[in-house]
């Protein structure tokens, strides 16, 4: 009896322990079961999320790269008319008074008489007709130096016309009695007009050199 007794004692326990063993096993994977899916949900809707706010970037990005396109093609064609103008204009200054027409060698010759004021007429038409917007450079230093061309020239004209007359033929020259009854104010009328066709011929070489090198002319052709 007491054999019976024990043997079913042991056979309990070890019933006991196999189902608790199972029980706890059988939690166990479910545990890691659980944790696996709960892990895989939440993997899967961070890459639902990311990839929704990835497409959104993307999207964004597209069309902000776009915008900066059309605004650097927008600037790139401005620049380009405005140089295309800026190249017409300048090539129209330099048929008006070209560096070897008779306005130019006027001022490398500049004397007090006598002379032909006729030669000096394209630069007269400069200083009459080149007024107003679509007379100017759009760029600044081109714009700057015509500028200076046109004070000096017109400097130049005032003071040559200021003591000279109209003679014989029509040539001017200076009064003959000017020279000898006011010797002093006829020697600093030569030097300032001598000095004033010097800064006039200057300031028009500055503009030319500054434009043909801005141009990349090469000879007297303009490249289109």
């Amino acid at each position: 009896m007491s054999y019976l007794v024990e043997f079913c004692s042991i056979d309990m326990n070890t019933v006991v322990a196999a189902v608790i063993s199972s029980v706890f096993g059988t939690t166990g994977l479910l545990v890691f079961i659980g944790r696996t899916w709960v892990d895989a949900r939440i993997k899967s809707d961070i890459d639902k999320v990311c990839k929704k706010e990835l497409e959104a970037y993307r999207a964004q990005l597209s069309i902000e790269t776009e915008r900066s396109l059309s605004e650097i093609r927008r600037a790139y064609e401005d620049e380009s008319n405005t140089i295309a103008a800026d190249k017409t204009l300048f090539s129209e200054f330099v048929r008006l008074i070209p560096s070897n027409g008779m306005a130019i060698n006027f001022l490398r010759n500049a004397h007090c008489g006598p002379f032909d004021w006729s030669h000096f007429r394209p630069i007269n038409k400069f200083l009459d007709d080149w007024i107003g917007p679509e007379f100017e450079f759009e760029d600044v230093e081109l714009e700057s130096l015509i500028v200076d061309f046109r004070e000096k020239a017109r400097k130049f004209q005032k003071c040559l016309s200021s003591r000279t007359g109209r003679e014989a033929h029509g040539l001017y020259w200076v009064a003959n009695d000017f020279e000898f009854n006011h010797e002093e104010l006829y020697k600093k009328f030569i030097e300032q007009s001598e000095s004033s066709s010097v800064e006039a011929l200057n300031a028009y070489e500055l503009l030319v050199r500054t434009g043909r090198k801005k141009f990349k002319v090469v000879g007297n052709i303009l490249p289109d």
